[in-house]
């Protein structure tokens, strides 16, 4: 008797979607918007560490920059390696964020003439020429001598996204001061110092500009950011039938979080600022359009919640991969009314050792904040701290001496796995080294910019590498 064949049973896979999506609309003038989605469980692999199609995850590179330097008696840990206790300028770091915390003391960037401004090219591109003037340079130029790239433009350079970049400004800036992003060349990378105009860049594909003349306030951008939700609510739901139930609630809940960004963003209230998403309800929040910019007392804290949860949500939906956030501007004029200063930050940087103590714990704490913002949001089978690694750093290592010795250099992240977080690591030879440069490339090559060499020497006018060599002990 002839036997016929056991029948195969196979389990059913979930049907698996492209790695990008976009939630698609139409607006009542007839532009079409698209808002980006964070990836979805249905986007992964099985077990959430990489794409459906089998390619990795998005690795991200940031700047974490502040201006004026630190005070070595509360920024230098006593112990090395991964047992180490955090110094008194850290102690807002939690012990969740910790583990993604390196911090590398006793390098130092090659000399460059007094001042601020030849120290911030050195700081982020070990780049500092006397003689070179970028082509971008107007009546108030004054010795912006960086003729290489910032790192963050280096990594954009090598990504790719040069264009999807993204420059975040909050504290004071000068006119000349807030420059710590810049190309190839010396031409300045804009940041945004206004929440609107970030919330417009990350997610709006279709943002038209408002006519400076028929509209000076911006009413129709206003009005066109109000409705670009409420226009992709149904491929929200259409989507929300294709997907599982943990996906449906992550939709949800992003809807509901740029709904709620901006509605504190705008002002707008009522159906204004109401829930978007197809289920859940959004959070009532405060609602800041002033935030005291260039004054005595500005609303940093405010400004700075809205900002990092932004720039969370837009590296979550892959719309950035390169981003520098510049809390406070070289040689910073902010005043921190919040720790009870009343004099300006440089000020206090050159009289005031225990006011500079109270600012420097302040800016920290709002870096650990920034850090959170990106722990505590999932992607994959973990967060995006594990996939970007940001770099903390500053134009002097003391400011009242102008010098870059021991110089800050502050890491959050682990860049998919690449950089050894969560460590102390002291150069061993510990002083005026030149050596910081070498930390720059490290931190490429831990996000797969792959550079062959870094910067150029400080004070020649023929360029001069400085840095072809990482240091292993940062490097997974």
């Amino acid at each position: 008797m002839e036997r016929k064949p056991s029948k195969i049973v196979r389990s059913v896979q979930p049907q698996r979607m492209a790695r990008r999506r976009f939630l698609r609309g139409v607006l009542a003038s007839g532009a079409t918007v698209a808002l980006a989605t964070p990836a979805l469980d249905i986007m992964l692999n099985d077990n959430g560490t990489a794409h459906a199609d089998g390619s990795s995850l998005p690795v991200r590179f940031g700047v974490f920059y502040w201006g004026n330097g630190v005070i070595h008696d509360e920024w230098v840990p006593s112990q090395t390696g991964a047992s180490w206790d955090l110094p008194r300028a850290l102690a807002g770091v939690s012990p969740e964020l910790k583990p993604y915390v390196t911090q590398v003391t006793g390098t130092s960037h090659r000399s460059a003439p007094p001042g601020h401004i030849p120290w911030r090219g050195l700081s982020l591109s070990s780049s500092h020429n006397p003689e070179y003037v970028p082509a971008d340079a107007g009546p108030g130029y004054r010795n912006q001598n960086m003729p290489e790239p910032s790192i963050d433009q280096l990594v954009a350079e090598q990504y790719g996204e040069l264009a999807n970049w993204i420059g975040i400004g909050i504290c004071r800036r000068g006119p000349y001061k807030s420059r710590v992003s810049w190309v190839r060349g010396g031409g300045r990378r804009e940041h945004y110092p206004e929440p609107a105009r970030v919330y417009d860049r990350l997610f709006s594909a279709v943002m038209p500009a408002p006519d400076p003349i028929e509209d000076p306030l911006g009413d129709a951008q206003r009005q066109i950011r109000a409705s670009m939700l409420d226009a992709v609510l149904e491929d929200a739901r259409s989507l929300r039938r294709r997907v599982g139930a943990v996906d449906q609630r992550r939709i949800d809940e992003h809807l509901n979080t740029l709904a709620e960004l901006r509605r504190s963003i705008t002002g707008l209230g009522g159906d204004g600022g109401g829930t978007v998403s197809p289920s859940c309800t959004a959070p009532d929040g405060p609602s800041v359009t002033d935030f005291g910019d260039g004054g005595t007392h500005e609303e940093k804290q405010a400004k700075h919640d809205l900002m990092r949860r932004m720039l969370a949500v837009g590296l979550a939906c892959d719309v950035t991969r390169v981003f520098s956030y510049e809390w406070s501007a070289n040689q910073s004029e902010a005043v921190y009314w919040e720790v009870g200063a009343t004099g300006q930050h440089h000020d206090l940087s050159h009289s005031d050792p225990g006011g500079m103590r109270r600012v420097v714990r302040f800016i920290m704490d709002r870096y650990a904040e920034l850090g959170e913002s990106l722990r505590t949001t999932a992607e994959g089978d973990g967060n995006l701290l594990d996939n970007t690694l940001i770099l903390g750093t500053s134009e002097h290592a003391n400011a009242a001496s102008h010098n870059g010795n021991d110089f800050p250099l502050l890491f959050m992240g682990r860049a998919g796995g690449a950089f050894n977080a969560g460590q102390h690591y002291r150069d061993p030879t510990n002083g005026s080294n030149g050596n910081a440069p070498k930390v720059l490339l490290t931190a490429c090559h831990a996000v797969g910019a792959r550079v062959a060499s870094l910067g150029h020497d400080s004070l020649g006018s023929v360029p001069d590498r400085v840095a072809t060599e990482t240091v292993d002990a940062l490097l997974l």
